[in-house]
């Protein structure tokens, strides 16, 4: 089993990407990760992941949703993690830490 596997590593992050292809998929492994080991942190992207409308939908199953291009903010997003950090209200990333009501650019 995936899940299985992914938790034998250890991770601290789990990056996902969901598409329509996928999306199935994807909610069932990170289910399943969730359950295996709840401590690691999920980071969602992808094409379902492009509209904030629709990236939300994914909270809080994931812990941070990067909306849009990734680039932009990925990089510094998964240094504050490994640091310890729990980054919220974040530019272009829907976070299990933000505030009740954010209003963000996207980065596309």
């Amino acid at each position: 089993e995936k899940a299985t596997a992914i938790v034998a590593a250890n991770p601290k992050i789990l990056g996902v990407s969901i598409t329509g292809t996928n999306r199935m998929m994807s909610k069932a492994l990170i289910k399943r990760v969730r359950e295996l080991n709840p401590n690691i942190i999920i980071l969602a992207g992808g094409y379902d992941c492009c509209y904030a409308p629709i990236a939300v939908q994914y909270k809080p199953e994931c812990d941070y949703i990067v909306v849009g291009e990734a680039e932009e903010v990925l990089p510094s997003l998964i240094l504050e993690i490994l640091d310890g950090k729990k980054p919220a209200n974040t530019q272009g990333v829907i976070s299990i830490n933000d505030s009740d009501f954010m209003v963000f650019e996207v980065f596309y």
